[in-house]
């Protein structure tokens, strides 16, 4: 089974070394590496090349601009001829042997149509601390969605390319959007199943998931797009109803990045993150969410956007104020 690894690559230098290096150390050979530069500014793209050159199952294509990840990964995907996909990001690396223990998840049992590798989060300072999931594995597609709703397990894995061709990655955002197509994936998928190989995911400040700016807010444009795509495919009310629980409690989420942070933005910046939030409040059917959140302070539905900007300010004051005094004992 020939794997496809998509890498896609914006101003990583400092680690792209290591990242290919642990490709091109791994003990299971079949691999057509596909490498995307996303407009680079920095020698990713020479190193590529270097990269390219020494190992013919590496290719390096190339963005004039930088258009995100789901953009680059879909330029790899369009190139792709594995019969499995995975990725890696640029600033991450594999264990030598992940990829074999993974193909062999998939050919021990041929109903199975993804499988989530072992993650491993890695510190600036060098801790590592492994992913540690709520579920027991195999479990169904539909199993898998509903826990990739709130992260019980990860997005970290490989899926058979069929899936992955006709479910490409959502290009909507430039940030968070892959969420939704890690959770269609799964959707998707006959069975999802968990291998040892792992997967080490480097965190540290200048990634986009630890970047405090105003793409914060794609996460309302990515699960509106998420609620229209399931919409489409005609899932069942219950899915439906669970995603519109991420919804409303993203909305929350995203007040209080404002609340926290709302002095360092623009006046520009800041209508638009209010013109976000109103938009995905106006748009969530709060009528379907759970009773037991419907009536918790701070996650109450109300009818006039004005009124849930107050329930929200007094919620977060009073979360900050509680914080400060038990700090202070």
């Amino acid at each position: 089974m020939k794997v496809t690894v998509l890498v896609a690559v914006y101003n990583t230098e400092k680690y792209l070394h290591k990242s290919l290096d642990s490709l091109l150390a791994q003990t299971y050979t079949d691999l057509e590496i596909l490498c995307v530069d996303d407009g680079s500014s920095d020698g990713s793209l020479e190193i590529l090349h270097e990269y390219a050159e020494r190992d013919k199952r590496i290719q390096v294509f190339h963005l004039n601009e930088n258009k995100g990840p789901a953009v680059a990964r879909n330029t790899a995907i369009s190139h792709s001829t594995g019969d499995l996909v995975a990725f890696l990001d640029s600033d991450d690396w594999l264990s030598p042997t992940s990829i074999a223990q993974t193909v062999e998840v998939f050919q021990r049992h041929p109903e199975t149509d993804c499988v989530l590798m072992r993650l491993v989060k890695v510190q600036a300072d060098g801790t590592e601390k492994e992913y540690t999931m709520d579920a027991h594995f195999p479990m169904t597609g539909k199993e898998a969605f509903e826990r990739s709703l709130n992260w019980r397990i990860h997005g970290v894995y490989m899926v058979r390319g069929d899936i992955q061709r006709r479910i490409p990655y959502d290009d909507t955002c430039r940030s968070y959007s892959d969420d939704n197509t890690t959770r269609l994936h799964y959707l998707s998928a006959r069975q999802v199943d968990l291998s040892p190989g792992t997967y080490f995911y480097r965190q540290h400040p200048q990634s986009i998931s630890h970047v405090s700016d105003i793409s914060q807010f794609d996460f309302l444009k990515a699960n509106e797009h998420m609620q229209q795509l399931l919409t489409e495919l005609g899932v069942e009310p219950r899915l439906l109803d669970m995603h519109e629980e991420v919804r409303w409690r993203n909305l929350i989420a995203c007040y209080l990045f404002y609340f926290q942070h709302r002095t360092h933005f623009s006046p520009a910046d800041r209508q638009y993150a209010l013109g976000q939030m109103r938009h995905a409040w106006q748009q969530i059917e709060t009528k379907n969410l759970p009773r037991s959140l419907r009536s918790k302070f701070g996650h109450i539905p109300t009818p006039w956007w004005w009124l849930f900007r107050v329930e929200e300010e007094i919620y977060f004051s009073l979360r900050r104020l509680f914080s400060t005094n038990t700090g202070a004992r």
